[in-house]
């Protein structure tokens, strides 16, 4: 027996989309229908649950369903993501186009919805599972054009190719916190000169004994921290500092 489309609903309340949320979830020998009540709480479902398709409104709680897709395409460039909206604009067309959406659809009362999306779905998630490495080599490729978009352009301030740059690589390695820190070794100072995510590490000047980076500045290769108490750092200054279980660091030299 196949098993049914996973799907995950991302919807906005309105009347219309209770009713298509409802009309796929009595398809269940088809779907598997897994609803979310905002973007953020749509990207919890994406790393909890194994996911076919999206189908989402546009008009969201928190955001809109473009900037949801924006989050999902970044690490997921080749799901199957249907997005909803009562705004025929065709500039959000355009910009849902650029995005990577796989269906654009508008709500109106003369759109039967509900069959175009039973119809549509199970097409577009054979399609992607056509070549199942294209969606990690879709993500690599739009990891370094973020990546040329971030460092490219003259005009951009160091302080701000580092911002962005911090704030990318917690997305793409889904890390709470990303950090630059500049080391002066013969002086045992660590300062924390730019952060990104949450503030479990903040700006500031603190010893260099008391923290991770001591020891990723003694190697070449980068120091990864997966479980910091297994490993032997309970009862390390860094550990008991920061308390932080899981840490991945790399030294750059910088010239003066």
């Amino acid at each position: 027996m196949t098993e049914p489309i996973r799907i995950l609903f991302v919807e906005n309340h309105s009347d219309v989309m209770q009713s298509i949320a409802t009309r796929l979830e009595q398809e269940a020998t088809r779907f598997r229908v897994t609803r979310a009540p905002s973007g953020s709480a749509g990207v919890d479902e994406l790393k909890e649950d194994s996911i076919d398709c999206v189908v989402s409104a546009y008009d969201l709680p928190e955001q809109t369903g473009l900037e949801f897709l924006n989050t999902v395409r970044a690490a997921r460039p080749a799901l199957p993501f249907i997005l909803c909206t009562t705004d025929g604009s065709e500039e959000i067309a355009s910009s849902a186009i650029s995005a990577g959406v796989s269906e654009y659809l508008q709500l109106t009362d003369s759109t039967d919805l509900h069959t175009q999306l039973i119809n549509r779905i199970p097409a577009l998630v054979s399609q992607s599972h056509v070549h199942p490495r294209d969606d990690q080599e879709a993500s690599h490729q739009q990891y370094r054009d973020q990546l040329i978009e971030i460092t490219a352009p003259p005009e951009k301030s160091p302080e701000e190719r580092i911002s962005q740059l911090l704030e990318l690589g917690c997305q793409r390695l889904d890390l709470a916190n990303g950090h630059v820190v500049k080391i002066e070794e013969s002086r045992e100072r660590h300062e924390v000169v730019a952060v990104a995510g949450a503030d479990i590490v903040q700006e500031g000047v603190t010893d260099l004994s008391n923290t991770y980076c001591r020891k990723t500045i003694q190697q070449d290769e980068m120091l990864e921290v997966y479980n910091a108490p297994a490993q032997g750092w309970e009862g390390d200054p860094a550990y008991e500092a920061f308390e932080l279980g899981c840490y991945l660091g790399a030294k750059l030299r910088v010239d003066e």
